[in-house]
Order: C-alpha cells, then structure tokens, then sequence
C-alpha cells in the first residue's frame, strides 16, 4: 500500500485544494486578527475603569475626606463605641458581681454566726409574713405552677378549712399536710386573704391605687412601696408566685390578666359602711354590688368582683375561720377593673421590677 499520506494524496487527487487551503488560512489569520483586537479592547476598558475608580475612591468629597479614609473613621468610631461600651459593661457587672458576692458571704456569716432566736426576731422584724401565705405558696412554687385553673377552681371547703387550722397559732405547722392538693393551697390562700379584717392594700392605699389603675398602671408602683411592712412583704410574695403560675399560662390557663381578675376581690374591697344616722338620703344604699362578670384575655367568663359568700359559706363559730357577719362590700365595676389592671401589670412585670434596685419590689441587697 502506498505510504503517501492522505493529504497528498488528496492533494493530487484535487490539485485546487491549494487555493481552497490558502483561502482558509487567510480567514483563520483574519479572525484571529479580530479576536486579539477585541481582547485588547476589553483590557484598555478594564485598565480605563480600574483607573477612573481609583481616582474617585482617592478624591476627597466636600469635608476633605476621602471614601477609604470615611470608612476608617467610621470603623474607627464603632470599634470606639464597642469597647467603650464592652468596659461600661464590664465594670457594672464586676461591680454587682462583687456586690452580690460580697452580701452573700455577710449574709452566710450573719445567718451561720446567730443564735436561732436572733435569727427568727431578725426575719420577723426585716421580711414579716404570714406563715400560711408563705407555706403555701412555696408548696405551690415547687408543685402546682402547672395546674389547670389555679385560684380560679374552687376547692372543698371542709379541707381548706382543716388546711387552715393547721395553721393556727400553736399548732405548729410549717408544711401542708401531705397529698395537698394544689387548689387546696390556692383556695387557702384566698380565704385568708378574703377574711383579713382590712384588704391587703388598705383602705388608705385603696384610693391611689384605683385612680393610677384608671389612668397609668405603672405608676402603682410608687403607691406600692407606702404599705406597711407586712402588707408589703406579703404582696411580693404573692406577686412572685403568680409571676411563676402566669409564666406556665399555656399549661394551667392562668395569665397575668386571669390570675389578676380572679385574686382582685381577695386584696381590695370598699370600707364598711358608716353607723346609719337617723336620715337617709334618697337613691344611697349601702348594700353590696351584684357580682359582675367579664371575659379574661383567653376567652373565658368569670366573675370579677363576686361576693364572698362562697369563701365564707360554712363557716360556723368556734372553728378558728371569721364569722359570716364581717360581709364585704366589693368594689363597683370601674374600680374592679383599675385594681385589675395594676395587679396585671405588678405580675407581668414582677421581673423587671424585682431587679431595679430603684423599684419597691427590689429583691436585692439595699445599700
């Protein structure tokens, strides 16, 4: 076979595949021409742009400054703010940080350093509180938060009332019975609350309370902070534990707004009536309010400012529980719902109020 390439054969076989060959080469060398002009007008542009934009990023605008040299600043000021900020910080938390350190540790060597009975006058005089609220409700802290309807389920009275009478001076009680149930503890709470001979908020805080109720909840706290001590310690006490049962609200249905309508007519209600004079005068009656009923935020109906009837029922002399002749006379509708709205806000807010030293509610070390 002969060993002549393929293209000299086709070469021979067409002898025009020169021209045709030249034609083609002429066309390649045409395009490549075009090409590499392209490419170096695309480089001249980038080279033109690149320039152009660094010119700009050099130039100083109107304050002198040029873009890289605001964007130092700029970065220059945040950075300042962040550390500043980062040692404002830092040295009011190495502050409390000491601080607390420093009041636990004299709080453990007053506690460990004094005799029992100095330290029982010491708690008594500094946080009173009555052994029952406070008995009841840590119970409730530690086992109840989740119960459905807490303080708004009634509870049988003859075991709240032996409940209750654990409790009398001289028994000695300081744990519930074991198997208490937590609407129990809840319905013992509000008894004794219901049955004191003045409301929790006094009947001289009463009328503050209502008009800042009315008109500013927040500013209830100021008004908070003149009740006597243990008027005071008790309603932290119970402020903190409805603060935990509203903060399981998905579970027990209890949210602040709830748990404020339901405890309301337990811790305010108007002062007794006046000795009856030998007039009256027409359209005055002293007889108590009809029980009102309104719906709480989760949709339901209950009774806002309800007699105490139902806490007083069964109540019979010599069984330690007050007699059914010391009859309340609930708020109206107007006042029910200002001492609502305080309570609410005192319970959402139980938190942040807690933590300011500022705050009448301040849990923290006074200095």
């Amino acid at each position: 076979m002969d060993k002549q390439s393929f293209s000299e054969r086709t070469k021979n076989q067409y002898p025009e595949g020169d021209q045709a060959a030249a034609s083609v080469n002429d066309r390649l060398q045409a395009f490549k021409t075009k090409g590499m002009g392209f490419a170096s007008f695309l480089k001249d542009k980038t080279v033109q742009a690149s320039t152009q934009l660094k010119q700009k990023s050099t130039e100083p605008d109107a304050s002198g400054q040029t873009p890289y040299e605001r964007v130092r600043l700029a970065t220059s000021q945040a950075a300042g703010k962040v550390t500043s900020t980062a040692a404002v910080g830092g040295q009011w938390a190495n502050t409390y940080f000491k601080r607390t350190v420093d009041t636990t540790a004299e709080g453990i060597r007053k506690l460990t350093g004094s005799t029992l009975a100095s330290v029982c006058k010491s708690e008594a005089n500094t946080r009173p509180c009555p052994r029952l609220v406070l008995v009841c409700c840590a119970a409730l802290v530690t086992r109840g938060l989740e119960t459905e309807n807490l303080f708004l389920e009634e509870a049988p009275l003859d075991l709240v009332h032996f409940l209750i009478g654990s409790f009398q001076e001289g028994s000695g009680a300081v744990l519930p019975p074991a198997g208490t149930s937590p609407h129990v503890l809840a319905n013992a709470i509000k008894h004794f609350l219901a049955t004191m001979p003045e409301p929790l908020l006094t009947y001289k805080l009463l009328p503050l309370l209502i008009q800042h109720g009315s008109q500013q909840p927040a500013l209830a706290n100021l008004v908070i902070a003149e009740l006597p001590a243990a008027n005071h310690c008790t309603l932290q006490l119970l402020l903190e534990t409805f603060h935990r049962l509203s903060g399981n609200a998905a579970v027990n249905e209890m949210d602040a707004h709830t748990v404020a309508t339901v405890m309301t007519p337990c811790i305010a209600w108007n002062p007794p009536p006046k000795p009856k004079s030998s007039f009256s005068i027409p359209g005055m009656s002293s007889s108590p309010t009809a029980p009102q009923m309104t719906r709480t935020s989760s949709g339901r109906q209950i009774s806002v400012a309800p007699s105490l009837n139902t806490v007083l029922e069964g109540d019979e002399s010599g069984d330690g529980s007050p007699s059914s002749s010391l009859a309340r006379i609930p708020l109206d509708d107007d006042d029910t719902h200002a001492i609502v709205r305080v309570l609410e806000h005192l319970i959402a807010n139980y938190k942040q109020l807690s933590d300011a030293p500022n705050s009448p509610l301040y849990k923290g070390p006074r200095h």
